[in-house]
């Protein structure tokens, strides 16, 4: 794909929960998500993790990017990290907009391309370009259950999000 190798959103709501998308390909930008100019789009992404993407221009956002003024993006407790080129969450936005929301407990290895930054709360972790936090994920494999995950073998993320959504297993099956 030339724009959102894993996901391209256009318009509407996208709700995203327990979710892995990783190994996406872009040729341009948003290798894992993108989310359209103007598009008036409203994705929410929980207990996600956005990994091991890659946008080969070297100019725009590996894991999320978001063009415009009317599409939002809202994390909360997800990990958008270790996606190639630029940083792991870009934008090009209107003037006082910037396209991410945070609704807390998110690991983002680098979102300093995102117009006004990112709006950091409780609990979030946040590189930048120059000093990248690590995800600390293992390879994408079977990790227990019917779907791969990359597992968390060490680092930031261990016991640092939330559970917006109450949830009482993980994406693999497993008890929370």
């Amino acid at each position: 794909a030339n724009d959102g190798g894993g996901i391209y959103v256009n318009s509407g709501t996208v709700n995203i929960s327990q979710t892995t998308i990783s190994g996406n390909l872009a040729a341009a930008a948003g290798a894992g998500i993108y989310v359209e100019n103007n598009a008036s789009a409203d994705v929410t992404i929980n207990n996600s993790t956005i990994t091991d993407n890659e946008a080969t221009n070297d100019t725009d956002g590996g894991g999320i990017f978001v063009n415009g003024t009317n599409g939002v993006v809202t994390l909360t407790s997800t990990i958008v990290a270790g996606n190639t080129y630029n940083d792991d969450i870009t934008g090009i936005n209107g003037p006082g907009s910037t396209g991410v929301d945070s609704d807390g407990y998110n690991l983002i290895g680098s979102a300093t391309n995102v117009t006004n930054g990112f709006p950091s709360t409780t609990g979030d972790q946040v590189g930048t370009h120059g000093a990248p936090l690590a995800s600390s994920l293992d390879p994408l494999d079977f990790n227990g259950g019917g779907l791969p995950t990359h597992g968390l073998s060490a680092g930031l993320a261990i016991d640092a999000g939330d559970n917006p959504d109450s949830l009482t297993e993980d994406a693999r099956g497993s008890v929370r």
